[in-house]
């Protein structure tokens, strides 16, 4: 699947919250009945491609939970961007709107596939596969919404419009573990009706499988007893037993570590990525180019992350390539991250992998530590270090402990975005740091210590000055 621009347009404006009344279709979405009939795989096509644009995975998604924690500093050429996430100062009057609106029209995608596609297939093997990978749409979407902004609006039906209710629809918050408990219900009807087994630019059952050993570590901490009577323990579980679910896949080999990130549709360890090709690429604005050097270069590693990899890891090999700037008669060193150096031959541009098999394993050995199995949890390390350091290197034996474990993500995470959840579900603090444009220090811009509402997006303040009965849910209620 390469990522089209088409489908159906936003979602419902009163569903969000607007003030308009006017819901509008995307223009590029005037198409025939018959036209659908004959390409069914557009009504999927369309629903992914709002997941990846600028605001979402297209770029954002992986900077907004890198950029304020040990992972990255800025460079001396931020020109303003993220300057909330840097100073951990997101508030509701100066978020951003375009990553929650997103994400409805996604929800609002997969709901439009889920209500009329009855009526454009008459193949029910056909059908049932293009509900169930629309139920895992609507799942990722709905998850990301609880896990960044915390209770907000479940909107499971189509909103048309010119129908009256659209124009008086004025939703209220749910509750996380209502969020939660609807995520597994998609999620367990996904896993019945998907019959796509080896297409990973599409979701698969392997999909559904990496997808619960994230949305189940998140509930065993934030949402233990609340969503259908798990215990922390009990969900911990289910994030074990989903992994060991997940079949058919490999990690890649260290030798092809480097160029993975590169390429697409083409790797093992892959579960679920976006395709693109060059007609996808936004230019300046790809993913990559706010790292990359010859880019915007506007952020770049955090020593303290380089200092993590020990001799012989190839995850670092993204960040070998050192830029200095003088300053003051001093010699500051810059890295910039290259591990969305390009796709389709277009620089910067890149198919992110959603889901990926290490990412899984990790998700497992997370679960393990914190169940005290901490031999489990180790064998799981070794088996990923065991492809991540070059040949004839022998990689460190792991102790399985909990802190090991978040090392090990954040080696191998870095950049696509887990950084901030990570520390938040662990009840972890983050800094922002810098290097001092004098000596190149490093040095403390703002901290965040566990609980603070910076670990949580707060939903736009035009959002809930539109809608009475929308408020202000883990953000407002963190510890500030």
């Amino acid at each position: 699947m390469n990522i089209k621009t088409y489908f159906l347009g936003a979602l419902a404006a009163m569903a969000l919250g607007l003030t308009s009344c006017n819901l509008d279709l995307d223009p590029n979405f005037a198409k025939k009945a018959d036209g659908i009939r004959e390409n069914p795989s557009e009504l999927l096509d369309g629903t992914i491609s709002k997941l990846w644009n600028e605001n979402l995975y297209g770029r954002n998604e992986y900077y907004g939970a890198d950029i304020g924690t040990d992972n990255v500093v800025p460079s001396w050429n931020t020109s303003g961007r993220f300057t909330n996430r840097v100073n951990l100062t997101s508030s509701p009057a100066n978020c951003d709107l375009k990553p929650y609106l997103g994400l409805y029209q996604v929800v609002e995608s997969a709901n439009f596939i889920l209500e009329t596609a009855p009526s454009f297939f008459k193949d029910d093997a056909q059908l049932q596969d293009l509900k169930g990978q629309a139920y895992f749409l609507r799942a990722l979407a709905d998850f990301k919404l609880v896990k960044n902004y915390g209770g907000v609006p479940l909107v499971n039906k189509v909103m048309t419009n010119d129908s009256e209710e659209t124009k008086a629809f004025q939703p209220k918050n749910a509750t996380p573990e209502e969020i939660y408990a609807q995520v597994l219900a998609d999620l367990a009807k996904a896993e019945t009706m998907i019959k796509n087994t080896t297409d990973v630019q599409h979701p698969t059952v392997n999909a559904v499988y990496a997808l619960r050993t994230r949305v189940y570590l998140f509930i065993a901490d934030e949402e233990a007893g609340k969503v259908n009577g798990l215990t922390k323990e009990q969900a911990l579980e289910e994030v074990v037993k989903n992994a060991d679910k997940v079949t058919g896949v490999s990690l890649v080999p260290a030798k092809d570590f480097l160029n993975y990130f590169n390429g697409q549709n083409s790797a093992d360890e892959t579960i679920f990525e976006f395709g693109v090709t060059a007609d996808n690429s936004n230019g300046t604005n790809n993913q990559g180019n706010l790292y990359l050097h010859d880019g915007y270069n506007a952020f770049c590693a955090n020593p303290t992350l380089l200092a993590v990899f020990k001799k012989g890891d190839v995850r670092d090999d993204f960040m070998r390539k050192a830029y200095h700037l003088s300053s003051a008669g001093d010699t500051i060193k810059y890295v910039f991250p290259e591990k969305f150096k390009e796709a389709s031959g277009v620089f910067g541009l890149t198919a992110p992998k959603i889901l990926r098999y290490a990412e899984v394993l990790l998700n497992k050995a997370e679960a393990l530590a914190q169940l005290n199995k901490t031999a489990e949890a180790a064998a799981i390390l070794d088996q990923l270090r065991a492809q991540r350091f070059e040949e004839g290197v022998t990689p460190p034996k792991a102790t399985g402990t909990l802190n090991e474990v978040l090392t090990e993500r954040r080696k191998e995470l870095a950049f696509e975005g887990f950084r901030l959840f990570d520390l938040r579900r662990n009840h972890l603090a983050t800094t922002s740091q810098a290097l001092n444009s004098s000596d190149g220090h490093l040095m403390d811009i703002a901290s965040a210590q566990a609980g603070s509402p910076q670990f949580w997006m707060p939903i736009p303040v035009d959002k809930v000055l539109a809608n009475p009965n929308l408020q202000q849910t883990h953000y407002a209620v963190a510890k500030h």
